[in-house]
């Protein structure tokens, strides 16, 4: 099965060439712990990668891994909360050249870790310093995971930080259980994964509906593994109908979460999907509960 454009992963772990394994990379502002750069699988640039010898503020592979520096990693909660970074080289240098990769140079992930339903697929400014700044959406007394997923000269890069809400919160609720279908905003979408491919069905009224592209695809789908937040996000394979290679998923729970456009209007649906061995055993991880910190 051949993608119309690499899926990004961080940490695959041993025995599928590390699938999945957790790079936890605070930034250096918050924390001097860093984060692994995750390989573009078959990742193909139109000379992106080339090396002329002139610092464009990109990627030296010499410089070690890159990370995610937060400003502020306690925010208070809000509709529309800004919050600002920069992805650094190990010696803390800010990158500030980047690959345009579907239409962005960057697309910021953000996942609350409570229930792990609360999604957001946003696109930060940059400023010449290398500073992005972005508004999300954040509840109080939460913890949130960032994904900052770019590339660099030809690399590909997925830097993760973590940001604390104040205030105080019910408490988390399970994660939602393994589930086929979700419904948004009057559409129903149907997940169909089959032999490492994962196939998304939009319909309204009991009618298909034809997707619109969304910053060069008929979709994007995240998929987040639910026992230590590991990441993929992958596009779609060419055609008609968004169908999308997961393949080589360990086993275990994941998160999915597909991006689709109708209307000129983006929707999020998401589903929990049991891969492998995780599928005989749904009722005990169904009640599975997340600690914010």
């Amino acid at each position: 099965m051949t993608m119309s454009t690499p899926l990004k992963v961080l940490a695959f772990a041993a025995g599928l060439a590390a699938a999945f394994a957790l790079a936890f990379g605070v930034g250096r502002v918050v924390d001097p712990d860093t984060a692994p750069v995750a390989e573009h699988a078959g990742a193909e640039h139109d000379g992106a990668g080339h090396d002329d010898g002139a610092d464009h503020g990109g990627h030296d592979e010499a410089a070690g891994p890159l990370h995610l520096a937060l400003t502020q990693r306690s925010l208070a909660p809000g509709a529309s909360v800004p919050v600002s970074f920069q992805v650094q080289d190990a010696a803390g240098r800010p990158i500030t050249s980047y690959d345009v990769e579907h239409e962005k140079e960057l697309h910021l992930i953000v996942l609350g870790t409570r229930e792990l339903t609360d999604f957001q697929h946003v696109h930060p400014t940059r400023a010449a310093d290398g500073t992005w700044t972005v508004d999300l959406k954040l509840s109080a007394g939460t913890s949130y995971r960032l994904y900052a997923d770019g590339s660099t000269r030809g690399e590909g890069f997925v830097a993760t930080a973590d940001v604390f809400t104040t205030g105080s919160h019910p408490g988390p609720r399970p994660v939602p259980g393994p589930t086929t279908t979700d419904h948004v905003a009057g559409f129903t979408v149907e997940l169909d994964e089959a032999d490492g491919a994962a196939t998304l069905h939009v319909t309204r009224g009991g009618e298909p509906v034809a997707l619109e592209q969304y910053l060069g695809a008929l979709g994007h789908l995240v998929v987040i593994r639910v026992d230590d937040l590991s990441y993929l996000h992958v596009h779609p394979e060419e055609g008609t109908m968004p169908v999308f290679s997961v393949a080589g998923l360990a086993p275990g729970r994941y998160r999915y979460f597909f991006d689709f456009k109708v209307d000129g209007v983006v929707h999020t649906a998401a589903f929990t999907h049991e891969v492998g061995a995780a599928a005989s055993d749904t009722m005990s991880m169904g009640t599975e509960e997340h600690d914010d910190h």
